[in-house]
């Protein structure tokens, strides 16, 4: 793999790039979970009807956004929910960031973070600025970052749910290179999606590289890596 010399930022996607996670937002289970939660709260939802106006607010706040790639915010989400069930403005809003992270813990499955995330970040952070560029809800982004050790590593985070689009826009890269002062060709992009990650990055100026970690095979000239220490190994003497 071939990587431009002047390359002095490294961006990265989270989830499934250096984070592994599985999520069920559906299982009924979930929704007995984040109803006992509210129960707590003096808020009282049976678990289907809950599930069923959760996912259509949802689905409310996409279709109402002017984007090509909408990206939505779970504690507005919430928010409204909230004040459904009763709850009033000020105590809707301040609910809504516990009821995420709530709801958050009743739908993980399993969170882990890679094994060769850390040893190659710590390498690569040596020589090379490192941001985190992804799809995301922030509320939920920074407790698993705090989780898994990642806290910290990153000088610059821009997160989907902050701005209201998602990759493959490439105006999601542009904060991050403003944040670090760099031009596009000075910036590296790894993620896990050909389309989102690699198309995005390619979108705004950057080297998209895809981390490839069940070796599917990419197909075209797209630079790929089957783990994080093989980008360690070529870029981590600076």
């Amino acid at each position: 793999m071939r990587i431009d010399p002047g390359t002095r930022v490294l961006l990265f996607d989270c989830y499934q790039t250096l984070i592994g996670i599985r999520t069920d937002e559906h299982e009924p289970a979930t929704w007995e979970r984040f109803a006992a939660f509210l129960r707590g709260h003096g808020l009282d939802a049976a678990p289907d009807a809950l599930r069923g106006r959760y996912h259509a607010l949802v689905w409310e706040n996409i279709a109402a956004s002017p984007e090509p790639h909408p990206e939505f915010d779970v504690e507005d989400v919430l928010r409204r929910l909230l004040g459904e069930l009763g709850a009033d403005d000020a105590g809707a809003a301040r609910l809504s960031t516990p009821a995420a992270r709530a709801f958050r813990t009743a739908s993980m499955r399993w969170l882990e973070v890679f094994p060769d995330t850390l040893p190659a970040l710590r390498e690569l952070g040596r020589h090379h600025r490192l941001g985190l560029v992804t799809d995301a809800q922030r509320v939920f982004l920074e407790a698993e970052l705090r989780e898994t050790g990642l806290e910290g590593i990153f000088e610059v985070m821009v997160v989907s749910s902050d701005l209201g689009y998602r990759k493959p826009d490439h105006r999601m890269f542009a904060p991050a290179l403003a944040a670090f002062g760099a031009r596009p060709e000075e910036a590296l992009y790894v993620g896990d999606s050909l389309d989102r990650d690699v198309g995005g990055a390619q979108a705004a100026g950057l080297t998209g590289v895809l981390l490839d970690r069940h070796r599917r095979g990419a197909g075209g000239d797209v630079p790929v890596i089957a783990s994080l220490d093989q980008l360690a190994t070529t870029l981590g003497g600076g």
